[in-house]
């Protein structure tokens, strides 16, 4: 589908504002890129996350910042949105060469990344431990190794550690995170919570307490001692489980503060002035319900929030007070003036108009619906377009739409 005509952008807007009490258009999210350092895109899966995360990131490069977009999702969306063959989770530049083609070039720069969310918690391990030693000790347990690949939440904190690291570097003047759809998100949300929260436990404190009461030399003689009655334990039951929960502990306690610093920190970036979070949602009410219920959720731990993208919205062609009249008046003309082959042609695209306008219908619903879940809250809509977006200029026809004054 073609992107609509202008007089209906303005028959939405009125539509919008009628129905919904929605104001704000697209300016907010300039304002978002000009004045905030984080923005946390968040969301149903399915409905363009990824590819608006990275129309915005590119706008911000576009207009001079030196930004980073990452994704959280294993997914490859990011790098094909950007023409990129592969991502890591050290940061690539992108190439903007082919905008300057087109006669656009960017004042700034672009950087990407896909988080591989055990390296980025192995670093931080490495950064907090007092010796190789200890490194490779909790590195080769394999309590840690079952922890930092499959634990829930491990994923979403590591994403928000490597948002904590990369924004205390000040490398970049913005940086924009693509996270995992909405029932993953409150992970994101509550993961350095949960952490502190586990290290802080009293369950975690009783294992220790015989360990940490002892001493650092009355600890390698307890270890001594543990080693012949774990080698007993193994031979007879041949598991090997509470030497490694034993070990696991042990090492812990070398990087206990430094692992619930770097947490609490971690956490104090999502309630940062200088963050925001941008919702995105298609207009189907299912979606809608989602957002408002994540919405809620920000409002609740008291999160920043910037506004909301609303993305493959189908604007309606044709003015809603006289659109069955001229629908009949058309249909009419074509039986009337038209000889029977040619009148079965353009019968099925009026079908088709017919259709178009009646999907327009819904998605108004939704944003209306939107407008009643979220009252006053800044919105911009994006038309559905034909193709999915594979390339940069791709993103830069997205964002004609997405900026668009």
């Amino acid at each position: 589908m073609s992107p609509p005509p202008e007089n209906s952008h303005k028959t939405a807007n009125n539509s919008r504002s009628a129905g919904a009490a929605l104001y704000g258009g697209s300016s907010f999210l300039r304002d978002l890129i000009r004045e905030r350092e984080i923005l946390i895109f968040g969301g149903a899966g399915g409905v363009g996350k990824t590819t608006l995360a990275a129309c915005v990131a590119l706008q911000a490069a576009i207009e001079g910042k030196k930004t980073l977009v990452m994704t959280i999702d294993p997914a490859r969306r990011l790098a094909d949105s950007l023409g990129v063959r592969e991502l890591g989770n050290e940061e690539h530049e992108v190439d903007l060469t082919p905008l300057a083609r087109n006669g656009e070039a960017p004042k700034g720069k672009l950087f990407a990344l896909m988080l591989d969310p055990k390296k980025t918690f192995d670093d931080m391990v490495r950064s907090f431990s007092p010796s190789a030693e200890v490194t490779d000790r909790v590195f080769n347990n394999r309590l840690y190794q079952q922890i930092t690949s499959s634990l829930a939440g491990m994923y979403e904190y590591s994403a928000i550690e490597k948002v904590y690291e990369i924004h205390q570097s000040r490398v970049y003047d913005l940086i924009v995170v693509d996270t995992p759809p909405t029932k993953h998100a409150l992970e994101f949300l509550d993961a350095p919570n949960k952490l502190v929260e586990f290290f802080r436990s009293g369950v975690v404190r009783w294992f220790l307490k015989p360990y940490l009461s002892v001493g650092k030399i009355g600890l390698r003689v307890m270890q001594a001692g543990s080693d012949v009655l774990f080698k007993i334990f193994e031979a007879i039951t041949g598991f090997s489980i509470v030497r490694d929960v034993s070990d696991f502990f042990i090492a812990l306690q070398d990087l206990w503060d430094g692992l619930v610093f770097r947490a609490e920190k971690a956490s104090e970036v999502l309630l940062a002035k200088e963050t925001s979070f941008v919702l995105v949602t298609s207009p189907h009410q299912q979606n809608i319900r989602e957002i408002a219920f994540y919405h809620a959720k920000l409002v609740e731990r008291k999160i920043p929030f910037g506004g909301i993208i609303v993305n493959r919205f189908h604007f309606p062609y044709l003015p809603k007070s006289k659109r069955k009249a001229l629908l009949d008046q058309t249909e009419a003309a074509i039986r009337g003036e038209m000889n029977r082959g040619t009148q079965a042609k353009h019968l099925r695209l009026l079908d088709n108009l017919r259709a178009i306008e009646d999907i327009s219908d819904f998605d108004r619903l939704g944003v209306e619906l939107l407008g009643r879940k979220i009252p006053r809250a800044p919105v911009a809509l994006v038309p559905a377009l034909p193709t999915d977006v594979y390339s940069l200029t791709g993103l830069q026809s997205v964002n004609q739409h997405l900026f668009a004054e």
